[in-house]
């Protein structure tokens, strides 16, 4: 994909999890996670951004509709998998999560900050 591209060194991807699962990426289980990671490694496609998103939705449906953080199918397990991974570990992200006081969110942080 990056050989059709101009510009290559200024291009790069944002990974959105519940985009992703609700692509058809199952990250609501090990084996479609690691499958997910294994396509990134395979593709070498280079990740600027991540989004840390829970979803309401099954995977494959199409639909973004974005869960607190650990509540939804993705679930907080199946999030600290993807992004404890040394392919995401460096990476930045930006967490997502509907509906959190400022404590909560707080408290999220610094959760995910120990991963």
């Amino acid at each position: 994909m990056q050989e059709r591209i101009d510009i290559p060194e200024r291009f790069a991807f944002c990974i959105d999890t519940a985009h992703a699962h609700a692509a058809g990426y199952a990250l609501d289980n090990n084996k479609g996670r690691y499958a997910f990671l294994a396509l990134l490694i395979k593709y070498k496609l280079p990740i600027a951004l991540v989004h840390l998103n829970d979803t309401h939705e099954q995977s494959g449906s199409r639909v973004d509709c974005h869960a607190k953080l650990g509540t939804g199918m993705i679930g907080m397990d199946g999030l600290h998998t993807l992004i404890s991974h040394q392919l995401m570990k460096h990476i930045p992200l930006i967490v997502e999560s509907p509906e959190l006081s400022f404590d909560m969110m707080n408290e999220l942080l610094h959760k995910i900050k120990r991963w």
